[in-house]
């Protein structure tokens, strides 16, 4: 995830794809392109801290769940990881 907003660093993906199209010049390409990165600006993910902040794990009996019903906000995992950064 490319994380960016006011205080991002001049050297950071975002900025130099968007300053090298800008001047027309071309863009590096790492890892012959067998990558993929979201950009995600640093008010939405404090947004989304603060949302999940208030999402306590609620206890379940996990065993007599369909699997199909459980996201990955696990119910029997006390700490949990949620990927809020990603399309």
């Amino acid at each position: 995830m490319g994380c960016y907003g006011p205080w991002g660093r001049p050297d950071m993906a975002y900025f130099k794809f968007t300053k090298a199209i800008l001047n027309g010049d071309t863009i590096d390409i790492y890892n012959h392109a067998d990558m993929s990165l979201d950009f995600t600006y640093i008010d939405d993910l404090v947004t989304a801290i603060r949302l999940l902040i208030d999402q306590n794990p609620q206890k379940t009996d996990f065993l007599a769940q369909k699997l199909e019903a459980v996201d990955c906000k696990s119910p029997v995992a006390p700490f949990r990881i949620v990927n809020i950064g990603n399309s």
